[in-house]
């Protein structure tokens, strides 16, 4: 059997608090948080990599109404830093047999949509950061 299309209730979970308009710096933290917990499904990791993006352009919007560019930059630093550890536990080891799941095609889609989030937030974080220093840290499948 395959289990590409195959989803967690605990994913799942998050992904509908976001759509419903939950506050991003706490579905991100658990989302970081979760995802490095047990192997991730095939479409655990089609649906975590969507909502890096979808994190991103929520944030865009919620930044809107920041007034204080230190506010904005403590937002979106958050953010990111989940952002990277979310993506580094979906590249993790524990997740390769579930990226064997996926066709190719579906591989590339949630690669590409990994890919894409990681970028639009970092976007953000040009964006926001008001000051030279180091946000992120090297995490164990990104940034090394």
């Amino acid at each position: 059997p395959t289990l590409a299309e195959c989803q967690s209730e605990w994913l799942n979970n998050r992904a509908s608090r976001l759509r419903d308009g939950e506050a991003i710096s706490s579905v991100s933290g658990e989302l970081a948080q979760l995802s490095g917990l047990q192997a991730m499904y095939g479409g655990d990791l089609q649906l975590s990599s969507r909502m890096l993006k979808h994190m991103a352009e929520r944030m865009h919007y919620d930044i809107q109404g920041a007034l204080n560019p230190q506010d904005k930059e403590t937002m979106v630093t958050e953010l990111v830093q989940n952002v990277v550890q979310t993506g580094s536990n979906i590249l993790a080891r524990v997740n390769h047999m579930s990226w064997a799941d996926l066709s190719q095609d579906d591989v590339a889609a949630a690669a590409t949509s990994l890919m894409v989030g990681l970028e639009e937030n970092a976007f953000l974080l040009a964006d926001a950061v008001t000051t030279e220093k180091i946000i992120i840290k090297p995490t164990t499948n990104i940034c090394k």
